[in-house]
Protein backbone atom coordinates (compact mmCIF):
# COMPACT_ATOMS: atom_id res chain seq x y z
CA UNK A 1 0.00 0.00 0.00
CA UNK A 2 1.82 3.60 -1.19
CA UNK A 3 0.20 6.53 -0.20
CA UNK A 4 1.17 9.85 -1.73
CA UNK A 5 0.96 13.44 -1.01
CA UNK A 6 -0.10 13.16 2.57
CA UNK A 7 -0.09 17.18 4.00
CA UNK A 8 -0.67 18.84 7.51
CA UNK A 9 -1.58 22.34 7.45
CA UNK A 10 -0.90 23.43 11.95
CA UNK A 11 -2.90 26.07 11.18
CA UNK A 12 -5.86 24.03 10.85
CA UNK A 13 -5.38 21.21 13.14
CA UNK A 14 -4.60 22.54 16.69
CA UNK A 15 -4.66 19.06 18.76
CA UNK A 16 -4.17 15.63 18.42
CA UNK A 17 -5.86 13.62 15.25
CA UNK A 18 -5.56 10.86 13.63
CA UNK A 19 -5.92 9.84 9.67
CA UNK A 20 -7.28 6.76 9.68
CA UNK A 21 -7.97 4.75 6.32
CA UNK A 22 -11.25 5.16 4.08
CA UNK A 23 -12.10 1.28 2.46
CA UNK A 24 -14.86 -1.10 2.40
CA UNK A 25 -12.59 -4.32 3.24
CA UNK A 26 -11.03 -4.81 7.21
CA UNK A 27 -9.19 -1.89 6.80
CA UNK A 28 -11.35 0.53 6.83
CA UNK A 29 -11.04 3.44 9.93
CA UNK A 30 -7.42 1.46 10.52
CA UNK A 31 -5.42 4.54 12.40
CA UNK A 32 -2.62 4.86 9.71
CA UNK A 33 -1.31 7.87 11.03
CA UNK A 34 -0.95 10.11 14.16
CA UNK A 35 -0.08 14.11 14.53
CA UNK A 36 -0.30 16.01 17.63
CA UNK A 37 -0.77 19.31 17.58
CA UNK A 38 1.45 22.23 16.38
CA UNK A 39 3.23 20.06 13.87
CA UNK A 40 3.15 20.32 10.15
CA UNK A 41 3.85 18.15 7.27
CA UNK A 42 4.37 19.31 3.62
CA UNK A 43 4.51 16.19 1.49
CA UNK A 44 4.87 12.68 3.03
CA UNK A 45 4.65 9.29 1.13
CA UNK A 46 3.71 6.44 2.98
CA UNK A 47 5.03 2.89 1.51
CA UNK A 48 3.72 0.02 4.06
CA UNK A 49 3.30 -3.61 3.88
CA UNK A 50 -0.06 -2.97 5.72
CA UNK A 51 -2.54 -4.05 3.06
CA UNK A 52 -1.05 -8.02 2.90
CA UNK A 53 -2.19 -8.11 7.03
CA UNK A 54 -4.51 -5.64 8.57
CA UNK A 55 -5.42 -7.86 11.58
CA UNK A 56 -1.67 -8.63 12.36
CA UNK A 57 -1.31 -4.77 12.85
CA UNK A 58 2.13 -4.20 11.95
CA UNK A 59 1.95 -0.39 11.36
CA UNK A 60 2.39 3.05 13.26
CA UNK A 61 3.26 6.26 12.52
CA UNK A 62 3.14 8.79 15.22
CA UNK A 63 4.16 12.25 15.17
CA UNK A 64 4.62 14.15 18.29
CA UNK A 65 4.27 17.94 18.91
CA UNK A 66 5.73 21.05 16.82
CA UNK A 67 7.09 18.55 14.59
CA UNK A 68 8.54 19.63 10.85
CA UNK A 69 8.37 17.45 8.27
CA UNK A 70 9.41 19.21 4.80
CA UNK A 71 8.73 18.03 1.30
CA UNK A 72 9.34 14.57 -0.57
CA UNK A 73 9.18 12.37 2.71
CA UNK A 74 9.23 8.39 2.61
CA UNK A 75 8.24 6.60 5.38
CA UNK A 76 8.94 2.80 4.65
CA UNK A 77 6.96 0.66 6.89
CA UNK A 78 7.31 -3.36 6.82
CA UNK A 79 8.16 -3.17 3.59
CA UNK A 80 11.61 -5.47 3.54
CA UNK A 81 12.11 -8.75 1.43
CA UNK A 82 13.12 -11.33 3.62
CA UNK A 83 16.68 -11.61 2.64
CA UNK A 84 17.34 -14.53 5.36
CA UNK A 85 15.54 -16.80 3.42
CA UNK A 86 16.57 -18.65 0.14
CA UNK A 87 14.21 -16.60 -2.26
CA UNK A 88 14.21 -13.26 -1.02
CA UNK A 89 11.82 -11.92 -4.31
CA UNK A 90 7.91 -11.96 -4.58
CA UNK A 91 8.18 -14.57 -7.59
CA UNK A 92 5.29 -16.50 -9.50
CA UNK A 93 6.00 -19.51 -8.85
CA UNK A 94 6.00 -18.92 -5.14
CA UNK A 95 2.34 -17.91 -5.05
CA UNK A 96 0.43 -20.08 -2.33
CA UNK A 97 2.80 -20.96 -0.49
CA UNK A 98 2.83 -19.69 2.99
CA UNK A 99 5.16 -17.40 4.27
CA UNK A 100 7.19 -17.68 7.08
CA UNK A 101 9.37 -14.81 7.24
CA UNK A 102 12.77 -15.18 8.75
CA UNK A 103 13.80 -11.26 9.59
CA UNK A 104 12.94 -8.98 12.10
CA UNK A 105 9.85 -7.18 9.95
CA UNK A 106 9.83 -3.17 11.58
CA UNK A 107 6.54 -1.60 11.77
CA UNK A 108 6.65 1.48 13.78
CA UNK A 109 8.06 5.38 12.80
CA UNK A 110 7.97 7.43 15.79
CA UNK A 111 8.56 11.09 16.06
CA UNK A 112 9.11 12.36 19.22
CA UNK A 113 8.88 16.42 19.51
CA UNK A 114 10.55 19.63 18.31
CA UNK A 115 11.99 16.73 15.58
CA UNK A 116 12.92 18.41 11.65
CA UNK A 117 13.32 15.91 9.00
CA UNK A 118 14.55 17.80 5.78
CA UNK A 119 13.50 17.76 1.69
CA UNK A 120 13.84 14.65 0.53
CA UNK A 121 14.52 12.25 3.52
CA UNK A 122 13.70 8.62 3.75
CA UNK A 123 12.57 6.89 7.08
CA UNK A 124 12.99 2.98 7.27
CA UNK A 125 10.60 1.25 10.17
CA UNK A 126 11.76 0.64 13.70
CA UNK A 127 13.02 4.01 13.93
CA UNK A 128 12.49 6.57 16.69
CA UNK A 129 13.74 10.31 16.16
CA UNK A 130 14.06 11.29 19.90
CA UNK A 131 13.03 14.96 21.09
CA UNK A 132 15.13 17.74 18.82
CA UNK A 133 16.37 15.85 16.50
CA UNK A 134 17.00 16.83 12.68
CA UNK A 135 17.60 14.70 9.56
CA UNK A 136 19.43 16.80 6.76
CA UNK A 137 17.83 16.63 2.81
CA UNK A 138 17.95 13.39 1.10
CA UNK A 139 18.90 11.58 4.25
CA UNK A 140 17.86 7.30 4.55
CA UNK A 141 17.67 6.63 8.57
CA UNK A 142 18.08 3.42 9.24
CA UNK A 143 18.48 3.43 13.49
CA UNK A 144 17.07 5.64 15.96
CA UNK A 145 18.23 9.60 16.25
CA UNK A 146 19.24 10.38 19.56
CA UNK A 147 17.88 13.79 21.31
CA UNK A 148 19.08 16.71 19.75
CA UNK A 149 21.32 15.12 17.71
CA UNK A 150 21.80 16.08 13.49
CA UNK A 151 22.07 13.39 10.76
CA UNK A 152 23.04 12.99 7.53
CA UNK A 153 23.94 10.24 4.82
CA UNK A 154 22.94 7.32 3.67
CA UNK A 155 22.86 5.77 5.63
CA UNK A 156 22.07 8.49 8.27
CA UNK A 157 25.07 9.29 11.04
CA UNK A 158 25.27 11.72 13.85
CA UNK A 159 26.87 15.08 12.31
CA UNK A 160 27.35 16.74 15.73
CA UNK A 161 24.52 17.85 18.49
CA UNK A 162 22.70 21.01 18.66
CA UNK A 163 23.81 21.57 21.92
CA UNK A 164 25.83 20.33 24.57
CA UNK A 165 25.10 17.72 27.15
CA UNK A 166 24.05 19.67 30.11
CA UNK A 167 21.66 21.70 27.52
CA UNK A 168 20.15 18.93 25.98
CA UNK A 169 19.24 17.77 29.47
CA UNK A 170 17.79 20.73 30.64
CA UNK A 171 15.99 21.27 27.66
CA UNK A 172 14.78 17.42 28.13
CA UNK A 173 13.46 18.00 31.17
CA UNK A 174 11.80 21.76 30.72
CA UNK A 175 9.97 20.24 27.89
CA UNK A 176 8.59 22.90 26.54
CA UNK A 177 6.37 21.18 23.85
CA UNK A 178 4.31 19.93 27.03
CA UNK A 179 3.47 23.13 28.16
CA UNK A 180 -0.49 23.95 27.13
CA UNK A 181 -1.07 26.62 24.28
CA UNK A 182 -2.31 29.27 26.55
CA UNK A 183 1.25 29.19 28.30
CA UNK A 184 3.63 28.76 25.20
CA UNK A 185 1.36 31.85 24.08
CA UNK A 186 2.13 33.58 27.19
CA UNK A 187 6.17 33.13 27.11
CA UNK A 188 6.71 33.16 23.50
CA UNK A 189 9.19 36.38 23.77
CA UNK A 190 11.42 33.90 25.85
CA UNK A 191 11.89 31.60 22.71
CA UNK A 192 13.54 34.14 21.18
CA UNK A 193 16.18 34.33 24.55
CA UNK A 194 19.79 32.60 23.61
CA UNK A 195 19.54 28.93 24.66
CA UNK A 196 21.25 29.30 28.38
CA UNK A 197 19.13 32.11 29.27
CA UNK A 198 16.33 30.18 27.86
CA UNK A 199 17.36 26.89 30.17
CA UNK A 200 18.15 29.08 33.62
CA UNK A 201 15.04 30.75 33.54
CA UNK A 202 12.65 27.49 33.22
CA UNK A 203 14.97 24.49 34.29
CA UNK A 204 14.61 25.14 38.48
CA UNK A 205 10.60 25.20 37.52
CA UNK A 206 11.26 21.52 35.82
CA UNK A 207 13.49 19.79 38.22
CA UNK A 208 10.87 20.96 40.99
CA UNK A 209 8.04 18.99 39.22
CA UNK A 210 10.67 15.96 38.30
CA UNK A 211 12.05 15.54 41.78
CA UNK A 212 7.97 15.78 43.39
CA UNK A 213 7.78 12.54 40.38
CA UNK A 214 10.67 10.68 41.83
CA UNK A 215 10.21 7.26 44.16
CA UNK A 216 12.38 6.69 47.45
CA UNK A 217 14.12 3.68 45.70
CA UNK A 218 14.75 3.96 42.12
CA UNK A 219 15.79 0.84 40.79
CA UNK A 220 19.24 -0.49 41.79
CA UNK A 221 21.89 -3.10 40.91
CA UNK A 222 21.66 -6.20 38.99
CA UNK A 223 18.27 -8.02 39.33
CA UNK A 224 17.85 -11.58 38.73
CA UNK A 225 14.86 -10.62 36.52
CA UNK A 226 14.11 -7.33 33.77
CA UNK A 227 10.88 -5.98 33.67
CA UNK A 228 8.45 -5.07 30.87
CA UNK A 229 6.30 -2.69 31.17
CA UNK A 230 3.17 -2.65 28.92
CA UNK A 231 -0.18 -0.75 28.94
CA UNK A 232 -3.20 -2.42 27.11
CA UNK A 233 -4.70 -0.64 24.24
CA UNK A 234 -8.10 -1.79 25.19
CA UNK A 235 -10.07 1.16 23.62
CA UNK A 236 -8.42 0.98 19.92
CA UNK A 237 -10.10 -0.32 17.32
CA UNK A 238 -7.29 -2.80 16.44
CA UNK A 239 -5.69 -3.16 19.42
CA UNK A 240 -2.04 -4.84 19.81
CA UNK A 241 -2.27 -6.33 23.25
CA UNK A 242 -3.34 -9.69 22.26
CA UNK A 243 -0.57 -10.10 19.79
CA UNK A 244 1.81 -8.89 22.29
CA UNK A 245 1.01 -10.90 25.61
CA UNK A 246 0.73 -13.75 23.05
CA UNK A 247 4.07 -13.69 22.16
CA UNK A 248 5.31 -12.99 25.29
CA UNK A 249 3.71 -15.81 27.08
CA UNK A 250 4.84 -18.07 24.15
CA UNK A 251 8.72 -17.44 25.13
CA UNK A 252 10.74 -18.13 27.31
CA UNK A 253 10.57 -15.99 30.49
CA UNK A 254 12.38 -17.35 33.05
CA UNK A 255 14.87 -13.95 33.76
CA UNK A 256 11.58 -12.08 32.61
CA UNK A 257 8.70 -10.27 34.46
CA UNK A 258 6.08 -8.41 32.87
CA UNK A 259 4.35 -5.24 34.13
CA UNK A 260 1.18 -4.55 33.20
CA UNK A 261 -0.72 -1.78 33.79
CA UNK A 262 -4.34 -0.83 33.21
CA UNK A 263 -5.29 2.89 34.19
CA UNK A 264 -8.81 3.26 35.69
CA UNK A 265 -10.72 4.42 32.53
CA UNK A 266 -9.38 0.96 31.22
CA UNK A 267 -10.95 -0.75 34.44
CA UNK A 268 -13.71 -2.28 33.26
CA UNK A 269 -15.10 -5.77 34.03
CA UNK A 270 -14.90 -5.94 30.52
CA UNK A 271 -11.37 -5.67 30.15
CA UNK A 272 -10.57 -7.58 33.21
CA UNK A 273 -12.40 -10.49 31.95
CA UNK A 274 -10.27 -10.50 28.53
CA UNK A 275 -7.60 -10.09 30.73
CA UNK A 276 -8.41 -13.05 32.69
CA UNK A 277 -8.87 -15.13 29.60
CA UNK A 278 -5.34 -14.45 28.60
CA UNK A 279 -3.58 -15.23 31.63
CA UNK A 280 -5.85 -18.42 31.82
CA UNK A 281 -5.22 -19.52 28.33
CA UNK A 282 -1.86 -19.74 29.11
CA UNK A 283 -1.91 -20.84 32.16
CA UNK A 284 0.13 -17.61 33.35
CA UNK A 285 0.48 -16.21 37.31
CA UNK A 286 3.92 -15.08 37.68
CA UNK A 287 3.45 -11.64 36.36
CA UNK A 288 2.53 -8.60 37.88
CA UNK A 289 -0.44 -6.83 37.12
CA UNK A 290 -1.48 -3.42 38.68
CA UNK A 291 -5.19 -2.87 38.12
CA UNK A 292 -5.72 0.78 39.49
CA UNK A 293 -9.49 1.08 39.70
CA UNK A 294 -9.24 4.69 42.04
CA UNK A 295 -6.70 7.49 41.17
CA UNK A 296 -4.62 6.91 38.35
CA UNK A 297 -1.17 5.95 38.74
CA UNK A 298 1.37 8.83 37.70
CA UNK A 299 3.26 6.57 34.87
CA UNK A 300 6.91 8.37 36.06
CA UNK A 301 6.56 5.57 39.30
CA UNK A 302 6.07 2.55 36.25
CA UNK A 303 8.73 4.17 34.38
CA UNK A 304 11.16 3.75 37.05
CA UNK A 305 10.74 -0.02 37.58
CA UNK A 306 10.46 -0.95 33.93
CA UNK A 307 13.28 -2.35 31.77
CA UNK A 308 11.97 -2.15 28.67
CA UNK A 309 8.17 -0.44 27.12
CA UNK A 310 6.15 -1.93 24.70
CA UNK A 311 4.40 0.31 22.33
CA UNK A 312 0.61 0.40 20.46
CA UNK A 313 -0.61 2.65 18.77
CA UNK A 314 -2.80 5.05 21.83
CA UNK A 315 -2.33 8.38 21.62
CA UNK A 316 -0.21 8.26 24.59
CA UNK A 317 2.58 6.56 23.40
CA UNK A 318 4.69 9.44 22.09
CA UNK A 319 4.54 10.76 25.31
CA UNK A 320 5.53 7.40 26.73
CA UNK A 321 8.66 7.04 24.33
CA UNK A 322 9.52 10.18 26.28
CA UNK A 323 9.03 8.80 29.58
CA UNK A 324 10.73 5.37 28.74
CA UNK A 325 13.98 7.52 27.58
CA UNK A 326 13.96 9.54 31.03
CA UNK A 327 13.96 6.41 33.06
CA UNK A 328 16.20 4.55 30.16
CA UNK A 329 14.39 1.91 29.15
CA UNK A 330 14.17 0.23 25.99
CA UNK A 331 11.40 0.61 23.17
CA UNK A 332 10.21 -2.54 22.26
CA UNK A 333 7.85 -2.02 19.12
CA UNK A 334 4.15 -3.64 19.71
CA UNK A 335 3.99 -3.36 15.87
CA UNK A 336 7.06 -5.77 15.07
CA UNK A 337 6.68 -9.15 14.50
CA UNK A 338 8.73 -10.46 16.77
CA UNK A 339 8.27 -7.80 19.26
CA UNK A 340 10.53 -9.56 21.65
CA UNK A 341 13.48 -9.50 18.85
CA UNK A 342 16.17 -7.74 20.95
CA UNK A 343 16.04 -10.11 23.98
CA UNK A 344 15.73 -13.16 21.94
CA UNK A 345 19.17 -11.68 19.92
CA UNK A 346 20.68 -11.28 22.92
CA UNK A 347 19.62 -14.40 24.88
CA UNK A 348 20.93 -16.18 21.71
CA UNK A 349 24.24 -13.80 21.94
CA UNK A 350 24.36 -14.98 25.36
CA UNK A 351 24.13 -18.38 24.82
CA UNK A 352 26.79 -18.82 22.04
CA UNK A 353 29.31 -16.89 24.54
CA UNK A 354 28.44 -19.48 27.22
CA UNK A 355 27.64 -16.17 29.35
CA UNK A 356 25.06 -15.94 32.10
CA UNK A 357 21.76 -14.66 30.78
CA UNK A 358 21.62 -11.03 32.24
CA UNK A 359 21.52 -7.95 30.63
CA UNK A 360 23.25 -4.55 31.53
CA UNK A 361 20.20 -1.91 31.40
CA UNK A 362 19.63 -0.14 27.87
CA UNK A 363 21.27 2.98 27.59
CA UNK A 364 19.42 6.27 26.31
CA UNK A 365 18.42 5.92 22.74
CA UNK A 366 20.34 3.07 22.50
CA UNK A 367 19.97 1.50 18.62
CA UNK A 368 20.36 -2.17 17.62
CA UNK A 369 23.18 -2.51 15.44
CA UNK A 370 21.19 -4.87 12.57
Amino acid sequence: MILKNIAVNPYQVKDYFCITLSSQGPANGFPFLSVDRDSYIIGLEVQSGIGEDIQGGRHCIAIGKCCSVAEGITFMIDYNHDFASVCQGELFFMEGVPKHKKIHQKASVILQNEVWIGRGATIMAGVTLHNGCVVAANSVVTKDVPPYAIVGGNPARIIRYRFDEPTIAALQKIAWWDWDSQLQYKRRDDFALPVAEFTAKYLPEAEAKFQALQIAHPRTGVRERKTILFIPDFTEPFPLYPKVLDEYFSQDRADLELLIYISEPDSTPENLRILEAILQKHNERDCNVILQTGETVNEHILFQYADYFVTTRHRETVARTCLADMYQARILYGTDLPVFYHMLKKRKSNEAEDLPSVWKPASKCAADPA
